[in-house]
C-alpha cells in the first residue's frame, strides 16, 4: 500500500509562517474577538467563540436586528441583536438564560432561514 506522501511526485509544501489576513465584504461589520472569546456590541459584551481569539470576524447583516457570524467563509452562529442573544445552527443558546424565559421571543436558525418563534407559559 502507498501512503499519500508516497503517491506524489512533487514534494509536498510547508505551510507558511503567517496566514494571510480574513478579508470579509464591505456591507459586513468586522469586529476583532477578544483572547477570552468575545467582542463589543454597542458598548454591551457578547461571547462568540474562544476560538477566533486575536482574530477578526464578520457579521453579515440578514434581517431587522439579525446578523449572521462569519470568521472567514465559515458561518460561526447568527446574534439577535433585539434579545441579544447568540444562537447556534439548531436554534440552541447555549447557557443564555434569556431564551429561557416563558413568553420570550427568540429567533431559531435553521441551516439559513430564520424562523420566529413565541413560547408561551401555560399557566392553569
Amino acid at each position: 500500500m502507498r501512503l499519500l506522501a508516497q503517491s506524489t511526485d512533487r514534494p509536498l509544501e510547508p505551510y507558511p509562517d503567517v496566514l494571510p489576513p480574513l478579508e470579509y465584504p464591505e456591507h459586513f461589520e468586522v469586529r476583532k474577538v477578544s483572547t477570552n472569546g468575545g467582542i463589543r456590541w454597542h458598548s454591551r459584551w457578547i461571547n462568540i467563540s474562544s476560538a477566533p481569539g486575536n482574530e477578526f470576524i464578520g457579521l453579515e447583516p440578514i434581517g431587522p436586528a439579525l446578523w449572521q457570524v462569519y470568521f472567514g467563509p465559515t458561518t460561526l452562529r447568527w446574534f439577535d441583536e433585539e434579545v441579544f442573544v447568540i444562537f447556534n445552527a439548531h436554534g440552541n443558546t447555549g447557557r443564555n438564560p434569556i431564551c429561557q424565559r416563558s413568553g420570550a421571543l427568540f429567533r431559531c436558525m435553521a441551516t439559513s432561514a430564520v424562523h420566529l418563534h413565541y413560547r408561551t407559559s401555560k399557566r392553569g
